[in-house]
């Protein structure tokens, strides 16, 4: 039996992007990046806590 939890797509590179959304836990966001065999996935950005959405 198949259930489904998201959906996801394949990039013009290589790389695949997943977005669940049923996670059994809180606090995830429910994106998930699967990097191609034997390649690092890129440093994720800092989060900074009180930093407006848009910067002026």
């Amino acid at each position: 039996m198949w259930l489904e939890i998201g959906n996801g797509r394949l990039d013009s590179d290589g790389i695949f992007h997943g977005f669940l959304d049923r996670t059994p836990i809180g606090g995830f966001s429910g994106y998930v990046y699967f990097a191609p065999v034997g390649t690092t996935p890129a440093e994720p950005e800092p989060e900074r806590p009180g930093q407006a959405l848009v910067e002026e």
